[in-house]
């Protein structure tokens, strides 16, 4: 009898993401180095790396760290390390919706592609999520540049990359939505292992 993935089960899977123009985003085969720790990839839960999935924060302006570039592998603690595929339980909600209900089905050995619309992804950019803060609210020794990375702390503590993009005189306008936000997503999976959870 063949085994298909279903709802409470853990998967191993590798995957490579891709945007709709081919650029690869993120791949449990290939070291890749990100900027930023919105999840890209498959959609682990929160911070991203692998699709994870976004949630609506109110953002304190007076949060900043510098930017932190992040080696390849996953950077929220889920202990993915590269050239593994990831591992997850279906229905948890690790990873954004529609990389799950791809690999719902699916069998042992099975690869297939899949495309993932921005609404089963990281949802549509949101104007909220773009915010002004003064540049005299950052420390002294920070140089805000347009594309540098900083971090932002909401009202729970829970850490928003998010990323510089217009610097004027006297004001950073900064964006906090996920940076796969509003896009379309493609992945190409391939189911490694089912265990029951």
């Amino acid at each position: 009898m063949t085994i298909k993935a279903k709802m409470g089960d853990k998967v191993a899977v590798h995957y490579t993401g891709k945007l709709e123009n081919g650029e690869i985003f993120d791949s449990s085969r290939v070291c890749m180095n990100r900027h930023h720790n919105h999840g890209e990839c498959c959609g682990e839960h929160h911070d991203h790396n692998c699709g994870h999935e976004h949630h609506e924060h109110e953002h304190h302006h007076h949060e900043h760290e510098h930017h932190h570039e992040h080696d390849c592998g996953h950077e929220h603690g889920h202990g993915h390390h590269h050239h593994q595929p990831l591992s997850f339980i279906l229905g948890s909600g690790q990873v954004i919706k529609g990389f799950e209900d791809g690999v719902i089905n699916m069998e042992v050995g099975e690869k297939k592609e899949i495309r993932i619309s921005p609404e089963n992804a990281y949802g549509i950019p949101r104007e909220d999520m773009i915010i002004d803060f003064k540049k005299d609210q950052f420390p002294k020794e920070m140089n805000p540049e347009v594309g540098m990375m900083v971090e932002l702390n909401d009202e729970s503590g829970h850490v928003i990359p998010a990323t510089i993009v217009n610097v004027s005189s006297d004001v950073v306008k900064i964006d906090a939505n996920h940076p796969l936000a509003g896009k379309t997503l493609i992945f190409e999976l391939e189911l490694m292992e089912i265990s029951e959870n």
